[in-house]
């Protein structure tokens, strides 16, 4: 297995978890949040709840955890509870499932957990599964909880009405960087069409948006043509 070297707001992260602290993270997709999840759950004793919005998200997480099982972690039973899959519900130390799943069967899943993690929190805001999300969070407000999303951004406006529900503090990280390499095309009369980030950006939004450029990601193609297309420029002019 290779070695890499944790972000300073990783760190912290652990460090929030190691504590049982109650924490909101917004990354960016590939911006480092699975490891954080991943290597908190597995360092650690604690029973843990892992909220996911879909079955499909479900499975996966189940399969990344089980990826990453090591002699030192293998005692640490995983269960998976879906509309269509039962797997080890009935004694386990980490439990995967869904909001109406967990709704539905409150009475046997109980609420004694050390931790829930509420991953792609931000459903909160969707019709089918925000009131079961919402529910939870007043179910399980004796769990400390580790909120995890990279679309929110009204973090400070959801952690205050989450604080008024818990009566605790929660430690908020917000990391804007992400590592991309993904190509973005849009469609234009029925062809696929290369679409650089630039080219969503107007001399106006630069001129009153101080930072108009923060969010975009280059992936390696956005900096070769961008670097092509200056040097055609100023070739002349060094």
């Amino acid at each position: 297995k290779q070695q890499f070297e944790v972000e300073n707001w990783q760190k912290r992260v652990f460090h929030y978890i190691e504590s049982k602290q109650n924490v909101f993270l917004s990354v960016p997709t590939s911006g480092g949040k699975t490891i954080v999840v991943t290597g908190s759950i597995l360092a650690t004793n604690y029973k843990v709840l892992i909220v996911l919005p879909t079955e499909a998200l479900a499975f996966q997480v189940a399969s990344s955890l089980d990826g990453m099982m090591s002699k030192k972690t293998e005692h640490r039973i995983c269960a998976l509870w879906t509309e269509n899959y039962r797997y080890n519900i009935e004694r386990y130390h980490i439990l995967i499932s869904t909001p109406s799943i967990i709704e539905k069967n409150l009475e046997n899943i109980y609420t004694q957990f050390d931790y829930v993690i509420y991953d792609e929190v931000h459903c909160l805001n969707y019709e089918e599964i925000g009131g079961s999300i919402e529910r939870m969070i007043h179910y399980f407000s004796k769990s400390s909880f580790f909120a995890l999303s990279a679309t929110v951004h009204n973090v400070k406006e959801i952690c205050t009405w989450w604080q008024n529900v818990i009566k605790a503090p929660i430690q908020i990280e917000i990391y804007k960087k992400r590592f991309i390499n993904l190509e973005r095309h849009t469609v234009i009369n029925g062809n696929q069409v290369y679409l650089h980030p630039l080219s969503i950006i107007q001399f106006e939004d630069l001129k009153s948006q101080e930072n108009a450029l923060d969010t975009l990601a280059f992936c390696p193609r956005d900096i070769a043509e961008c670097w092509m297309a200056i040097e055609k420029i100023f070739k002349n002019n060094p």
